[in-house]
């Protein structure tokens, strides 16, 4: 501080050094006059009160008045951020002429502004050449010409598509060569906004790279793609390579394997004496195992032995062997061998028919089973054309099938499954399942086909008892749950899954306790537990009421009967179900009727035209503080000021005269004054109600807004202060427009606040900036997500005359009224860019280099290292800053570093200064990196420092060493390859002599086509340059079967697997590993033919060795015992035996294999299988192999399961049909009667004896009888469907000629083209009336004006009135079942449900019981404010939530809404009557009975002329036929006011009443009008 140096020596501003002497030099000037300071600018270092030390620049000044003292004034200069910058630029400099790497620095403009030495020597342009030119002269002319594009897009847009990134592109040098580099760029950002920038560029020429890496590109690849696992390894073990082929054999990833000890893949026993192997080998050099061929076992890391062919190559490199293994896996030659020996019995004993055609249609194979199947002898079908085994039909065209085929090649049938029909020998045909299969010869190209037949007669018939038996459930217009004895469900009908709202996979095989509520379901299970022990019925065979637990937790009311069926000792339960709740629905709409309006939202007020209080709702006597005992039956003037009061009176005199106000329909802010004499402020809105024959009415909605208006007082205070401030400040709007721009605005950009508010604000933006400035306002508005509201950050502004100045901007966000407005403040901050943009490049060129750079001081002492540094040594830069580098060099090196840097201070002799040298680098790990180093010498003017420039080569030698590697196990592999270029010239010809009898000398330097079949060769060019233009590979990447030719014009197949090595983007070569396929051809037909039958069989597969351990297992056996083949084979095959045999299999194996007596080979039998812990039946098919001596067994099996389980599903079913409470009845499609179940026996008086076999029509009555026949036939025909699929009601004839209604559910089943119809009837006499009633309550509701919404607890909408559906914009039919908070905003809804289950879970009242403003979301997407009343009812058998909705933008209809729900509470002593469209009563309430003097059981069911005089009656009904008959329009009977009637009372009065009448339909299409009658007698 200023008083703690004032009087004080200036010494304790200088070091210890210096200050010890200033004393002396003072009075030796003033002794001597001789000037060596004053005058002078110097500079010196300075001491802080800190002890820290900083350099500054003095210039003295001697004051010396006469006869005084001289005084000394010194102007000082701060020079830490001077040197700082001097440092930055010349270690700069050093980077960018020592740096063996090109460094270009380019603007904005692309115009280059720096060019390093590397850079010179890489390009050929001078540093003064390419200064200030455009950097494309770097570039070729198609990349050139569009470069400045990309920078100016880059600026716009800021998405970074090159930068911070490693890109090979090409350059071009000063002479006009274009090469390959590999660029990487780095931007540094000169300010805050990044509005300028600087780009570095760091080049590497890959011209000696790809000259070097080409032919170790080559070498790499084939190793790696080599068909033949290749391992090499060091001498001491450790794996060195390791090829893709290699880790496919062992199933180990090359990370796991690489740098691992290769004994990791042998046997336990070899393992621990490899290594020894190793090290007696380099002492002895004999060779046992190198340069011979061996078979051995190796182990894959699973434990899974494996037999190798293996070959074993030695290369020397440098000073250390490499040992290179070739191998060859021998597991599947032992495969093939056993599939080859085994794939005739395969064919001809598998219990499938099995074909082969060629492509003319002649059949070369014919199995036993086939045979069977057909009915032919194998002599009379080999050899014939397969079309004598299809019928007639197809025969004639099956020839031309096959003749297409050959000309198109479009498969329509092949390689896919399909039902068809085929033909036996005695003619008779039947169902096959067929499977085609095409083989194409790899020599001849000619195709040949295999078809694969099961026989699905026993099949469709079982398909067809599925289906039935499934339809019989699914169709029951009632529930129907069938479930096992511990609970789990069996059957799950269609009613069930519309009435639980689960799916049938949602609950089958699932406990049926899910369906109840917890109470219930927690005990079931101890109830069915106790059934099973005591046997005593207490729900059996009989009907309860009880509840069921939807899918949405929603509890309803529902009958339950049920019944037991026991088959085969195992019990099944059926339960018939009834949903009661249409009957509760009935119940809880009445009960909600009631409480409806009971809240209102707003502070409500009723008045007479005299101002005389009628009415007050609770909300509005908590707000005047009155109860409604002191408001009622006084004056309004009571809730006013004095003010307004006094006129009040004369107010409304003049309104009742004149009609004309300034209050009504409007809104209005006024003062209320309180019981406590408190003043509020409200906004009031008055509408008039006039009823005809009474005095007008006034309703008031006020809302109190007194908290809003001090708000807004607050804010007019607050916008004063901000204009008397210093600060700049501007305030905008949410579109950017201007409102505030205070005076120091004005001063900052000379624009007057007239000149700027209501102007855009980005007039006093940087172009950049304000060209965005809009978008950012609207991207804010949409996602609410703030980048700098409520930060500090800079940016560019402009004055008025267009200067560009760098601003520091704060910006907050003010919300009034729900609207945002912005408020900036600002600090004009140019002058502190200008100051750190020089020294921020500087110091970005050095922390965004690519090459490792460490500074130090001249004793070794670190200063700086850079971000790369840290990498390469592992330690932070504040880990490494301050000590000495001898810490991070080898120890050699390290003890003598000090020695070397004071030689050099001493000498200045460079040894090492301005080299490359080789040395060694030791990272935090203690490891030694390998590294090239450059140092050199920077001087500063606070002494010199050294920047040492790091190569890491470590990755650089490794490259080396295994391109040797590679080199040396391409040139000892045994396998042909060739490499061609991307013209298709050969540039390697490897082993393939004896394939193609083409030398290596014949080959290199010729064209691939060469080899090739003329139709391919003549295309090949065209192939390359096409791949090379798209990339879309067809051939690469994958191994396929092709046909080349000899150099004696043979035809040869061979296994080609052709792979792309990248050299640059605009050249490539590709690699071909070849194999000859001569001999394989045949196996792999025999090997797909074995293959294709295991696959292709419906029933399981299985071979085991002598052992009976498995070798095979098809996708049938992982299906049918629940286990991958991975876990099967080279398990024993006991283990898909019951416990009881397994212990014996063995046994069983090993006693045929002695005495060959067959049991079970060669016989089918059925036996038991074993999977999830129980036993299975079987069928099993066993034969016997022998291969090389040794026994094999294949074993072909059938699941019986679905066979048994369709069995007891029709028992099960037949006894669901009998006790069903519906009647069930199937039909042939000719009308016979094939069922006819108890039920059906009971409604209609006859036995199924009576009907079964007879004609359906027996049950109809005449008309319908004489069409019935009509109609299947028609339908037939057409198969256009007016009843099937649907619900319709039907009259019956029952035995004795009595009618019976009937509601009918048809369903059409179709098996192999045989139809059947089948039906479940239902008496529906009983339903009308309840039906009725539900009509009934739904109209009453939705009479109701009032918007209201019910939802469940789960926030289910339950319902909507007409009144919400109209305000929110939906029909009925999308709320109804849908969540709530599809009304809600995004914000709102996501957290809906969770509030709802808080609240369950809590019970504390957060919404419930208030009036809350909230926003609705409508069906257009639009929002509205609405406020939200919600009420709770909860009853013994439901519990729901109540939401009153009010629009905020109209109070005019909430006033309307009011006095229509007003009057609704008292509708009910309204007379209520409702009649069908044929005029019968109905429903008839009590005051309609009060009224007209009938009870209602005396009209019920009559025609409602009753209640009209004789003229009126005698048209009545012809009256409603015709309404009916004109789609239910007439203007006049269902207008809102009604019409005028004449009726008729008990006693034969005769009144005049309006009529108000109801239209709507029940859910059978029966017409229903509901009257409301309103007269004074």
């Amino acid at each position: 501080q200023q008083s703690e140096v004032i009087g004080a020596n200036i010494k304790m501003l200088m070091p210890p050094e210096y200050a010890e002497n200033h004393s002396t030099w003072l009075e030796t000037y003033l002794r001597t006059g001789v000037r060596k300071v004053i005058g002078a600018v110097r500079r010196v270092e300075g001491y802080r009160k800190n002890g820290t030390r900083f350099p500054l620049e003095i210039t003295v000044r001697e004051h010396r008045p006469p006869g005084e003292d001289p005084t000394y004034i010194a102007t000082i200069q701060d020079l830490t951020k001077s040197l700082d910058l001097e440092m930055a630029m010349k270690l700069n400099e050093a980077i960018r002429q020592t740096s063996n790497v090109p460094l270009i620095s380019v603007d904005t403009l692309a115009t280059i502004t720096g060019f390093n030495k590397a850079a010179e020597l890489c390009f050929g342009f001078t540093e003064e050449e390419a200064s200030g030119q455009n950097v494309s002269i770097l570039m070729p002319e198609e990349i050139a010409k569009h470069h400045d594009g990309y920078i100016a897009s880059y600026i716009k847009s800021g998405i970074k598509k090159v930068i911070n990134t490693d890109r090979i592109a090409e350059g071009q040098r000063k002479n006009g060569q274009i090469f390959s580099l590999v660029l990487s760029i780095k931007e540094i950002k000169l300010n805050d906004l990044g509005s300028s920038s600087l780009f570095l560029g760091y080049v590497r020429d890959r011209t000696t790279d790809l000259a070097e890496g080409y032919q170790h590109l080559v070498h790499t690849m084939i190793s790696d793609l080599s068909p033949i696992p290749i391992v090499s390894i060091s001498e001491v073990g450790e794996v060195l390579v390791y090829s893709k082929c290699a880790e496919a054999l062992f199933e180990a990833p090359h990370e796991s394997v690489l740098g691992k000890n290769v004994n990791m893949f042998m046997p336990p026993e070899i393992a621990p004496l490899h290594d020894g192997y190793l090290e007696a080998y380099l002492v002895s050099g004999k060779r046992t195992f190198i340069d011979q061929t061996r078979h051995v076992v190796a182990h894959k890391p699973s434990g899974q032995p494996v037999h190798l062919s293996v070959e074993v190559r030695e290369v020397m490199l440098q000073n250390s062997r490499v040992y290179v293994a070739f191998m060859r896996d021998l597991s599947d030659y032992r495969e093939s061998k056993l599939v080859h020996g085994t794939n005739v019995q395969l064919v001809e004993d598998a219990p499938i028919p099995i074909i082969k055609i060629d492509e003319e249609g002649i059949v070369g194979i014919y199995n036993e089973a086939a045979m069977s199947a057909f009915q032919y002898p194998r002599a009379s079908i080999i050899g014939r054309n397969v079309s004598m085994l299809t019928p007639p039909e197809v025969a004639a065209k099956h020839d031309g099938f096959l003749s297409n085929y050959k000309k198109s090649k479009v498969k329509h049938l092949i390689g896919t499954i399909f039902a068809t029909t085929a033909k036996r020998n005695d003619g008779s045909l039947f169902a096959v399942r067929l499977k085609i299969d095409e083989f194409v010869s790899s020599i001849s190209g000619k195709s040949s086909f295999l078809a694969y037949i099961n026989d699905i007669e026993d099949e469709c018939a079982r398909d067809w008892l599925k289906i039935a038996n499934s339809h019989i459930s699914h169709m029951s217009l009632n529930p129907i749950i069938t479930m096992s004895q511990t609970g789990t469900v069996a059957t799950f009908s269609r009613a069930a899954s519309e009435v639980w709202g689960y799916s049938e996979a949602e609950v089958l095989q699932k406990n049926v306790k899910m369906l109840m509520p917890k109470n219930h379901a927690m005990h079931h299970d101890s109830y069915l537990a106790k059934y099973l022990k005591t046997g005593i019925k207490t729900v059996v065979d009989t009907k309860r009421v009880v509840q069921g637990k939807r899918k949405d937790d929603t509890l309803f009311p529902l009958e339950l009967w049920v019944k037991e069926i026991i088959f085969e000792d195992t019990r099944t339960y059926v339960g018939y179900i009834q949903d009661l709740t249409q009957v509760d629905e009935i119940e809880k709409n009445k009960f909600l009727s009631a409480v409806v309006f009971k809240e209102s939202l707003d502070s409500i007020i009723k008045i007479d035209s005299f101002g005389t209080i009628l009415e007050t709702n609770l909300r509005l006597q908590e707000l005047a503080g009155y109860s409604s005992k002191e408001l009622e039956d006084h004056n309004v003037k009571l809730l006013m000021p004095d003010k307004i009061a006094i006129r009040h009176d004369e107010l409304l005199a003049n309104y009742r005269k004149t009609g004309v106000g300034n209050v009504i329909g409007k809104k209005n802010r006024l003062k209320m004054v309180t019981k406590e004499q408190k003043t509020i402020q409200i906004e009031l809105m008055v509408e008039e109600i006039n009823l005809e024959g009474m005095e007008p009415m006034y309703v008031g909605f006020m809302r109190d807004i007194t908290a809003m208006v001090a708000r807004e007082t607050e804010n007019m205070a607050a916008d004063t202060l901000a204009s008397l401030s210093a600060t700049p400040l501007v305030a905008i709007d949410d579109k950017g427009s201007v409102i505030k721009f205070s005076k120091a605005s004005t001063k900052c950009f000379g624009y007057t606040s007239n000149e700027i508010i209501g102007k855009n604000v980005n007039i006093i933006m940087a172009p950049s900036v304000a060209a965005q400035h809009d978008g950012f306002l609207r991207a804010y508005r949409k996602l609410g997500v703030k980048k700098v509201i409520g930060k500090v950050f800079t940016s560019q502004g402009m004055r008025k005359g267009g200067e560009i100045i760098q601003a520091e901007l704060h910006i907050k966000e003010v919300i009034t009224n729900g609207v945002s407005l912005f408020v900036g403040h600002i600090r004009d901050c140019t002058d502190d860019v200008k100051h750190f943009s020089t020294k921020q490049v500087a110091d970005a060129i050095f922390q965004r280099s690519i090459q490792p750079i460490v500074v130090m001081d001249i004793y070794g002492k670190i200063s700086a290292v850079n971000s790369v540094c840290e990498q390469l040594f592992g330690y932070t830069a504040a880990e490494m800053e301050n000590q000495n580098i001898r810490e991070f060099m080898p120890d050699d090196i390290s003890v003598k570093h000090d020695e070397y840097l004071a030689k050099y201070r001493k000498t200045r002799t460079k040894t090492v200064l301005g080299q490359k040298i080789m040395t060694k680098i030791k990272n935090k790990k203690g490891v030694l990196k390998p590294v090239e180093l450059q140092p050199k010498e920077i001087e500063n003017s606070l002494g010199n420092v050294y920047v040492a420039f790091v190569r890491p080569m470590e990755k650089e030698i490794e490259q080396r060493t295994m391109a040797t590697l590679a080199e040396s196990t391409v040139s000892l592999s045994f396998s042909p390859i060739i490499a061609i270029t991307d013209a298709g010239i050969v540039t390697m010809w490897k082993n393939c002599d004896e394939v193609f009898g083409y030398t290596e000398k014949e080959m290199l330097g010729q064209n691939i086509k060469t080899i090739q079949q003329q139709e391919v060769a003549v295309e090949h060019n065209g192939y390359l340059k096409r791949y090379k233009q798209t990339k879309v590979p067809t051939i690469l990447n994958s191994t396929r079967r092709l046909t080349g030719v000899r150099k004696n014009g043979q035809l040869v197949p061979v296994d080609v697997s052709v792979r792309e090595a990248v050299i640059t983007p605009e050249e490539s070569f590709y690699v071909a590993n070849i194999r000859d396929a001569t001999m394989l051809y045949q196996e792999e037909i025999n090997m797909q033919l074995g293959n294709t039958i295991k696959e292709m069989a419906d029933a399981p597969i299985i071979s085991i060795n002598q052992e009976g351990i498995i070798v095979m297992w098809n996708r049938a056996a992982e299906v049918t015992f629940n286990t991958p083949a991975r876990d099967a084979l080279g398990s024993n095959v006991n283990f898909i035996t019951p416990p009881s045999i397994r212990s014996k299999h063995d046994g069983f194996l090993l006693r045929y294999k002695k005495t060959r007596v067959k049991r079970v080979v060669g016989t089918s039998k059925q036996v038991e299988g074993w999977k999830d812990d129980k036993t299975f039946p079987l069928v099993l098919h066993l034969r016997e192999v022998t291969v090389d001596g040794e026994l094999n067994y294949f074993g072909y099996l059938k699941d019986l399961t679905e066979t048994f389980k369709t069995q007891k599903a029709m028992e099960v079913n037949n006894q669901v049909v009998q006790n069903s409470p519906l009647a069930f009845i199937s039909i042939t499609e000719v009308g016979i009667v094939q069922r006819f179940s108890k039920s059906a026996e009971r409604s209609f008086g006859y036995s199924a004896d009576d009907i079964v076999g007879n004609n359906v029509k027996l049950l109809m009555f005449e008309k319908t009888a004489k069409q019935h026949d009509g109609y299947l036939s028609k339908y037939k025909q057409t198969g256009v469907k007016t009843v099937i699929d649907g619900v319709s009601l039907q009259p019956a004839r029952k035995k004795d000629g009595g009618m019976l209604a009937m509601e009918i559910h048809i369903r059409e089943v179709e098996v192999q083209n045989v139809k059947m119809f089948m039906g479940y009837l239902r008496d529906t006499t009983d339903k009308a009336g309840l039906l009725n009633e539900q009509k009934l309550s739904t109209a009453s509701n939705d009479l109701v004006a009032i918007p209201m919404i019910v939802i469940y607890t789960t926030g289910i909408i339950e319902s909507a009135n007409i009144a919400a559906c109209s305000l929110l914009g939906h029909e009925k039919s999308n709320l109804v079942g849908n969540n709530v908070n599809m009304l809600m905003p995004e914000q709102t809804a996501v957290n809906h449900d969770g509030y709802i289950q808080r609240y369950l879970s809590d019970g504390i009242k957060r919404v419930i019981g208030t009036s809350k403003e909230v926003t609705a979301m409508l069906s257009d997407g639009s929002t509205l404010d609405v406020e939200l009343s919600l009420s709770e009812i909860i009853t013994d058998t439901f519990h729901v939530f109540v939401g009153y909705i009010k629009d905020m933008r109209k109070l005019t209809e909430l006033s309307l809404l009011a006095q229509l729900g007003n009057a609704i509470r008292h509708a009910s002593p309204s007379p209520l009557i409702t009649i069908n469209g044929k005029g019968v009563i109905l429903n008839f309430n009590t005051a309609a009975e009060q009224l007209f003097g009938f009870a209602e059981d005396h009209v019920k069911n009559r025609n409602v002329r009753i209640l009209m005089p004789d003229e009126v009656s005698e048209k009545h009904d012809s009256y409603i036929q015709s309404f009916i008959s004109r789609g239910g329009v007439d203007s006049k009977v269902t207008a809102p006011d009604g019409v005028i009637i004449e009726a008729e009372t008990k006693s034969g009065d005769v009144f005049s009443a309006r009529l108000r009448v109801f239209h709507t339909m029940d859910h059978t299409g029966e017409h229903v009008f509901v009257g409301c009658i309103d007269t004074k007698k």
